[in-house]
């Protein structure tokens, strides 16, 4: 998929996913961004693109570097057709010479998305779908630790072969917000902010105002990088911000809501982003139920990612073993005791404990 194709696709369908993803999250987490008289209007959400991709700007390198190799192969007939029209045929062959062995320097580095597929035929040696459609959430969580497993080993072999592009790192570290500006020209407006969490946005942001943004060209060099399809990482770019969105200010049974979400302990980061992935994983189960997409590939898009990111979007694989019921209530009964998030040891000790109950 190109890029172009890609942004094409995105805007194509953007406002259906949107619905689609909003109504899941109402119905699996009983909230809702508007009530009838209450609360504020739906978090809008933003694409930011400058259709501009490092991924493909390097593959133009490349194909420039082979055209440049093959005239140079046969450079005596490329010659001739020069002096038919310019006496600069020696400056000619130093320039291309020099361009050769400029392009040389940096050859890219890519995960082939028909490699990685046949290494994830390998790794997927059961029946998926009848796995995640029988809703044993034990039966279905001792599968994704299995898989998540066989994972860690692909992302060490694809290390040590030095298969993973930089850029990858680079959009998933600290230093994410100036890559933003440095690579792809993002507006001052619509960077992450050096307050709260915000610094923490990678490939697609929430903020407590009331907006969401999404880096369409983050996203497609990552998946690309990845041997991802593009599109389902936005999907589950999309899904993860929605989630911040209504964990934050959803209202629930109560007309309650979390003003201070994430904002006033460090660990609370853990949770954030982990309700937000945990519901990402469960809508991304959702949909390969829904197309038997016996290959899995909107679950493993988030679960193959996650690899690559920052501990806290990872720390949702402690919990793939409970229900959504468990999460649900956790979170409920924390908006009641709190008003705000609690501190992760204290999140999790409760949502075991929650667990435990008979729900």
């Amino acid at each position: 998929m190109t890029h172009y194709e890609f942004i094409t696709e995105v805007n194509a369908n953007h406002d259906q996913e949107n619905q689609q993803a909003r109504e899941w999250l109402k119905n699996a987490t009983r909230f809702q961004l508007k009530k009838t008289g209450v609360g504020s209007n739906p978090t809008p959400i933003k694409l930011i693109t400058k259709r501009y991709s490092f991924m493909e700007s390097n593959n133009c390198f490349e194909n420039i570097n082979k055209g440049v190799k093959l005239i140079l192969d046969c450079y005596p007939t490329f010659s001739t057709l020069l002096n038919k029209n310019s006496n600069n045929s020696s400056d000619w062959k130093i320039i291309l010479e020099e361009i050769f062995q400029d392009t040389k320097k940096n050859p890219q580095r890519i995960i082939d998305h028909d490699n990685f597929n046949l290494e994830i035929k390998y790794i997927l040696n059961e029946d998926l779908l009848y796995i995640l459609k029988t809703n044993r959430n034990e039966e279905i969580g001792e599968f994704i630790e299995k898989l998540k497993r066989n994972l860690d080993e692909l992302k060490l072999k694809y290390e040590r072969e030095n298969k993973i592009n930089d850029i990858v790192y680079q959009t998933n570290g600290e230093d994410f917000r100036n890559i933003l500006v440095k690579i792809y020209g993002i507006d001052q407006h619509d960077l992450p902010s050096n307050e709260g969490q915000e610094e923490l946005a990678y490939l697609g942001l929430y903020r407590h105002a009331g907006e969401i943004l999404i880096y369409l060209d983050v996203i497609y060099d990552n998946a690309i990088s990845l041997g991802l399809n593009p599109y389902l990482l936005y999907r589950k770019v999309l899904i993860h911000e929605l989630a911040h969105a209504f964990h934050h200010r959803g209202f629930d049974a109560k007309d309650q809501i979390w003003d201070q979400f994430g904002y006033r302990e460090a660990t609370r980061v853990y949770i954030v982003e982990g309700l937000a992935q945990w519901h990402a994983m469960q809508y991304m189960i959702h949909l390969d139920n829904k197309n038997r997409n016996s290959r899995g590939e909107n679950l493993l898009t988030i679960l193959w990612m996650s690899l690559f990111q920052a501990p806290q979007y990872r720390h949702y694989l402690n919990w793939i073993r409970y229900s959504n019921e468990n999460i649900r209530r956790t979170i409920v009964e924390a908006r009641a005791m709190t008003g705000s998030l609690k501190v992760s040891t204290n999140f999790d000790n409760e949502l075991n404990l929650n667990h435990s109950k008979s729900v």
